[in-house]
């Protein structure tokens, strides 16, 4: 409330991606290091009313779309069941991501 007046804001953020990667089924490595590359692209929407006494400001109203491309390139190490990851994304602005994963496996019986 803002000087006897209530403001109220609506805001709606979507999201959709699709993405393809590219890997090897053989190691590039002898020791098991592999790497892939993913390309795609990613839409997003977004809009935002502004209400003043339940009556909407067409002024401060926000509305954006944009499609942006994605690029993406690591590095698997596998160790036993656990998978050693370096990744590079691409987006907006460029990230760096390091981590490990723990890999479940099932046997043929």
């Amino acid at each position: 409330m803002v000087s006897g007046r209530i403001a109220s804001v609506e805001q709606e953020h979507q999201s959709v991606s699709a993405s393809v990667l590219f890997s090897s089924t053989d190691p590039i490595m002898n020791n098991g290091l592999n790497a892939y590359v993913a390309l795609g692209l990613m839409g997003t929407r977004s809009r935002r009313h502004v209400y003043v006494d339940r009556q909407e400001e067409p002024r401060l109203a926000r509305f954006e779309d944009l499609i942006k491309g994605y690029f993406a390139a690591g590095l698997v190490y596998p160790v036993n069941r656990l998978r050693f990851y370096a990744v590079a994304e691409i987006q907006e602005d460029i990230s760096l991501s390091v981590g490990v994963r723990w890999s479940i496996t099932k046997t043929a019986q």
